[in-house]
């Protein structure tokens, strides 16, 4: 930030000294300065303060700066953050004096779409619109999108005609850009979208066999014949949705050799078929995440453990729900009535060329159809795998192992403050989580018995301050006369509430709220209980999921030097939740079991671990719990 500021109040001066001509290359020069020394100095420090001194008292724990960025959820992203990026492939290197996000919402679709873009940039002054170019087959397309209050932009666009098209945005102050593949298909070439889901599906089908044939072995032999059955059941299913996907290809194939004998299909007919495309390439992109999430390893191989990645496996098919089968039968029953616009002419130009080109859609979309009717069926309430998630977490964890559960709630705060004592930067968090602890009934017999298990939650608010001007490299080369704006250019999203608590009965699984809830959390847990002191003791392992790279503040700073605008801007980042959590734990890793007649435990506890108080740099960490046996 010394180094900022020096550069603020240097340019000041040369405003007044400089020719206007050689202002382009004197601002190109301060801005490549920033970026080298400033930028780096400051995310270094906010880095390095908000975690090294936790990191001192525990020196097994790594909590590095800020990761680089990462795409989001349902469509295609590119950010520019913390010194480091991950464009989209083509993308050239971004400048660390912008701030960037382009997301396009699939990157593959049919040619019946429209791509929605949209991003966030600095708004701020004469900063106010972004550039867009499209560049693909016959087309080059460049116009400008103009910036929300919030520095927000959107725009929609559909091809004409199919190929591999670039999306590429440039900053509003022209310094970065970002750049993502977009590929348009014709409906004949449908399968190159459902490719990717049936790519999804036979990797998850695939990892649950393995998990499958690896709890069998632990099970009595009727179990291990009940479950088998039930694997059958899901490969049946499994099977039907192949054949749904085949039959999708050649419903595409269909709809092809209509288009070309009428000219086009029916506007109602288009609208379905768009939206047919964009839940297949949702439900891709979940699946893809689910897989992600699920491909580790048992934290042991009891059956516990085992039994608790089967459900995990389980849950990679979530996307292919009743609710799934439901709506896209919909689709394309919609596709064969030309539900929801009025129908083309037929190439004759006869009104009876509708007839027929209805006829033809009912035709070639019939199959489909009946495919989609029987899934949904089939799927009932419980989805494709439901009935092996039941037998699996209900039946056989409660039958061979013994399962506490419970609710935690955990909060953090971290103030920074400058030699006056004055504080230039604080932030704070608080969560919400369900925690469960499980172990063999077989293995419950000596003193000591040892328990694994799960803390999973999510983040439900945080806050944050921060002054630079208080901080004392500022003040000390006198930045308060400089002329500096500071805007927040992303805040960390937040769900008011715990989704592992509020999901207790429909039971949708760890994965899937892992997919859908921000600043997520699941962290294993080893627990010791000692049977005769009653005491237990809870210890934090490596965690499966933690606060991702979008938890963290982005702050632009904004000098004015010569009228014109000289943008940096500054990553603060948030220490993850394991971090915080397994700390305070640590300092208080002493819970006393009650036991009642029928042997159910149950605990409960509040804790707080404090650091550094009144001092240059105090963290503050509080937690409670409480758990008890499941009957």
């Amino acid at each position: 930030m010394k180094s900022f500021t020096f550069l603020v109040l240097l340019t000041c001066l040369l405003a007044t000294v400089c020719p206007v001509a050689g202002y382009a290359q004197f601002f190109k020069s301060l801005l490549d300065n920033v970026k080298n020394t400033a930028q780096g100095r400051a995310n270094a420090k906010a880095s390095q303060t908000t975690n090294n001194v936790i990191d001192k008292v525990d020196p097994t724990t790594t909590q590095g700066g800020p990761a680089p960025a990462s795409g989001t959820a349902g469509g295609v992203s590119s950010k520019t953050s913390s010194g480091k990026s991950t464009p989209a492939p083509g993308s050239n290197k971004d400048s660390d004096s912008s701030y960037l996000v382009l997301n396009l919402s699939a990157n593959k679709i049919l040619l019946e779409n429209a791509v929605v873009i949209s991003g966030n940039s600095i708004k701020f002054g004469s900063l106010k619109d972004v550039a867009l170019t499209i560049t693909g087959p016959s087309t080059h397309i460049s116009k400008t999108l103009p910036l929300s209050d919030s520095g927000a932009f959107k725009t929609s666009w559909q091809a004409t005609v199919p190929g591999n098209y670039i999306v590429t945005v440039k900053s509003s102050n022209n310094k970065s850009q970002q750049t993502a593949p977009l590929d348009v298909y014709r409906v004949v070439d449908i399968d190159s979208i459902i490719n990717d889901d049936m790519t999804g599906l036979k990797h998850a089908y695939d990892n649950l066999g393995k998990q499958v044939e690896t709890i069998k072995g632990q099970l009595g032999p009727s179990d291990a014949d009940q479950l088998q059955t039930t694997m059958d059941k899901v490969t049946k299913n499994k099977d039907q949705v192949i054949k749904l996907f085949n039959d999708l290809g050649d419903m595409g194939k269909g709809l092809d050799g209509i288009e070309k004998k009428y000219g086009g299909l029916p506007a109602g007919a288009s609208d379905n078929l768009a939206q047919l495309s964009t839940m297949l390439t949702t439900q891709a992109q979940q699946i893809k995440q689910a897989n992600a999430i699920v491909d580790h390893k048992s934290y042991d191989n009891t059956i516990c453990e085992v039994l608790v990645i089967v459900g995990e496996a389980c849950a990679a098919f979530s996307t292919f729900t009743n609710f799934w089968a439901k709506n896209g039968g919909e689709f394309v029953k919609n596709i064969a009535i030309d539900k929801g616009g009025p129908g083309v002419m037929a190439a004759t130009g006869k009104p009876g060329g509708n007839d027929d080109l209805h006829k033809e859609l009912f035709k070639v979309t019939a199959i489909t159809t009946e495919d989609f009717e029987s899934l949904s069926s089939t799927f009932g309430r419980v989805g494709l795998t439901g009935d092996l998630v039941q037998m699996c977490s209900n039946y056989f964890l409660k039958k061979y192992c013994a399962v506490l559960s419970g609710d935690l709630k955990h909060d953090y705060k971290c103030t920074f403050r400058n030699k006056a004592m004055v504080v230039y930067w604080d932030y704070s968090y608080t969560t919400e989580a369900t925690i469960s602890l499980r172990y063999p009934k077989s293995g419950s017999q000596g003193r000591i018995i040892k328990m694994k298990g799960n803390i999973e939650g999510n983040a439900t608010k945080f806050t944050i301050y921060q002054k630079a001007s208080e901080q004392d490299d500022f003040k000390d080369a006198g930045g308060n006369k400089a002329s500096l704006f500071s805007i927040c250019l992303y805040t960390p999203p937040t769900m008011p509430f715990s989704t592992s608590q509020m999901d207790k009965n429909a039971g949708f699984g760890a994965v899937a709220r892992a997919i859908v809830t921000p600043a997520y959390f699941n962290i294993p847990i080893d627990a010791d209980y000692d049977t005769e002191t009653q005491k237990l003791k809870i210890y934090c392992n490596d965690a499966i999921l933690d606060f991702s790279d979008r938890v963290e503040y982005i702050y632009g700073y904004i000098a004015i030097a010569a009228g014109i605008p000289l943008v940096t801007r500054v990553t603060y980042p948030i220490n993850k939740a394991k971090l915080t959590l397994a700390k305070v734990i640590e300092k208080n890793n002493d819970f006393t079991i009650q036991s009642d007649a029928n042997h159910n435990l149950s605990f409960s506890k509040q804790g707080n671990f404090q650091m550094g108080t009144g001092t240059a740099i105090e963290h503050n960490i509080n937690f409670s719990l409480s758990m008890k046996s499941e009957e």
